[in-house]
């Protein structure tokens, strides 16, 4: 994110690249969250709703929709100026919806993997446990979330670093 040192716009905001990238972010953010909700209400509507498969990919719609709703904070950021702590909250919702996506395709494959190799291993399990299964996934991406955070820094130049690269 961008933090500018005084709040109105300077020549460098209103640069060609600034505008492309604010436009296209605005477009996968109209595109984005109508079609995860869509997603979201097509698969209630119409499939079974104590299928793990379907939990996971509603997992997958609201990480998704977790991710797109940040972009309007992100184009705001390109353009003008936001403080620290918006910028830090809104990093921590997208590494937490990143890892939330990756565990999420990650236990949608050992799933899937576990239902055709050992099919009565998972009849086993009960929706209870699924339900855990789905929330400490969650608990997980928020918790490889703050790394990520916590070891960038905001410079002056409105670049980030990792202190990797040091």
């Amino acid at each position: 994110m961008q933090n500018h040192s005084d709040s109105s716009l300077n020549s460098t905001t209103l640069d060609p690249i600034n505008l492309v990238t604010s436009g296209l972010m605005g477009l996968c953010f109209m595109v984005g969250v109508p079609g995860n909700i869509a997603v979201i209400i097509f698969i209630v509507r119409h499939f079974k709703k104590d299928n793990f498969t379907v939990h996971l990919m509603l997992n997958l719609a609201a990480a998704d929709i977790l991710c797109l709703i940040t972009l309007p904070v992100w184009i705001y950021s390109q353009l003008q100026s936001i403080d620290q702590a918006t910028c830090t909250f809104f990093k921590i919702l997208v590494y937490w919806s990143m890892y939330s996506s990756v565990i999420t395709v990650t236990m949608l494959s050992v799933y899937r993997c576990l239902r055709i190799r050992h099919p009565q291993l998972w009849s086993r399990i009960s929706k209870r446990r699924e339900n855990a299964l789905l929330i400490i996934g969650w608990a997980l991406a928020l918790l490889f979330s703050f790394p990520g955070v916590l070891t960038q820094e905001m410079l002056s130049d409105h670049t980030y670093f990792s202190e990797e690269n040091e």
